[in-house]
């Protein structure tokens, strides 16, 4: 029976030993970035582009947040481990236009350059 025992403390102090190994390894952080996106032409343009973000894997909330001439802004908030920058700028790229699906006319660039942390 202390066999037994012994055994299934030593199975849980392993198996404690790697839930804390991978979480103390995780490089995954909750970012919020602003991407300033040129070649909107109208608010259909807008919703295709956040439809394509947030269908995106890693990405939890993208909201558009503002309009500087002929440039949009949206807001992203993802995860570091499992998407970055440069793929969201990609995803943008990649939207086509509401008006001719054959056109990609976006261009992304981030805003914040050094990712800000979500605050709890």
């Amino acid at each position: 029976m202390k066999k037994i025992f012994y055994g299934l403390q030593m199975c849980l102090v392993m198996l404690a030993t790697c839930k804390l190994g991978n979480a103390q390894n995780s490089k995954d952080s909750v970012l919020i970035i602003k991407v300033n996106v040129g070649g909107i032409g109208c608010g259909g343009d807008m919703g295709i582009i956040k439809k394509k973000l947030i269908n995106q894997e890693g990405i939890d909330e993208v909201t558009f947040t503002d309009k500087k001439g002929d440039a949009s802004i949206f807001t992203v908030t993802y995860h570091s481990s499992i998407v970055t920058e440069k793929k969201i700028r990609e995803v943008i790229e990649s939207a086509p236009c509401c008006d001719n699906p054959n056109e990609f006319p976006y261009k992304a660039k981030t805003v914040v350059t050094k990712p800000q942390k979500k605050r709890k």
